[in-house]
């Protein structure tokens, strides 16, 4: 959690995510948030794949009730076409947007912290 009541993870160098990371992922938000919905900012530019349930598990109902928002922070041609993905394919039903600029993400992010 940072202090601005933003919720970060970061994906590892080279991650390939699977359902049960994403499960896992939720999970943490939901403890480190102790349960209240909050903007996060997911750092994907080190995964190397995410699999599609993880993915739908990103974009579903528990993934949205732990987040008021989510930023998608890429960098390179694999983190963009995840994130490009996850976006068109996926659809989730909360606010997401992807940002090369972490500034320009914290500042997104912000107008939705409750």
């Amino acid at each position: 959690m940072r202090k601005d009541g933003i919720c970060q993870f970061v994906f590892n160098l080279h991650a390939e995510v699977k359902l049960e990371d994403a499960v896992s992922n939720i999970a943490t938000v939901v403890k480190l948030t102790k349960g209240k919905a909050s903007p996060l900012f997911v750092d994907i530019r080190g995964a190397k794949s995410i699999t599609l349930d993880a993915r739908k598990y990103f974009s579903g109902k528990e993934s949205g009730d732990a987040a008021t928002a989510t930023a998608l922070f890429v960098g390179g041609s694999v983190s963009r076409v995840l994130g490009n993905f996850f976006l068109r394919l996926d659809k989730p039903d909360y606010p997401i947007s992807l940002f090369s600029s972490e500034p320009d993400a914290i500042q997104w992010l912000k107008t939705f912290i409750k």
